[in-house]
């Protein structure tokens, strides 16, 4: 991943330690243990389709697509455990019941943080976009490839685990 993300990786270890001393340890990991799966397939993906121009940008931003959950954690404790239980009652999206219960989805939350502690801003288009690829604007299509790896790389996470129907992926992205 080179020095550059190297450094990004120590960075977000040191960050994931601080949060965990401040925020639900169990929660924190869990999304951090997903986020690094996340980042491996995205990394796979990423050197099969031969992306090497993108590749650290493509591990940095798979890393932290979720941040908005560790956020929306910290004002309110197991409100994405409620959510999940939710989810599952009804079948029905994550981003979903996140707008319904918050009015803003984990993806949007994270990438208006991301975006007020000056992220570059590839990295805030793939927090807010890893869930809807199809809805980046039209001046940073050149970032689709990068987020659309993301979301399958995301997709993969939650379909091998039987929480993300073969039927609901994006068919453009593949």
């Amino acid at each position: 991943i080179g020095f550059s993300g190297l450094k990004e990786f120590v960075n977000y270890y040191a960050t994931s330690k601080v949060l965990g001393d401040n925020y639900s340890e169990k929660i924190i990991k869990k999304i951090i243990e997903h986020s690094e799966e996340v980042a491996k397939y995205a990394l796979k993906l990423s050197r099969t389709l031969k992306m090497k121009k993108t590749f650290e940008n493509i591990y940095i931003g798979a890393i932290i697509h979720d941040i908005g959950k560790v956020i929306i954690n910290s004002f309110s404790p197991g409100i994405i455990r409620r959510i999940f239980k939710i989810k599952n009652e009804l079948e029905t999206g994550d981003i979903d019941l996140e707008e319904m219960v918050l009015g803003l989805s984990h993806s949007e939350i994270g990438a208006r943080v991301a975006k007020k502690w000056n992220f570059p801003k590839n990295l805030v288009s793939v927090i807010r976009y890893h869930h809807t690829p199809h809805l980046i604007p039209k001046e940073e299509k050149d970032l689709y490839e990068m987020i659309a790896v993301i979301y399958l790389a995301n997709t993969i996470y939650y379909y091998i685990r039987d929480e993300f129907p073969f039927e609901k992926i994006d068919k453009k992205v593949l």
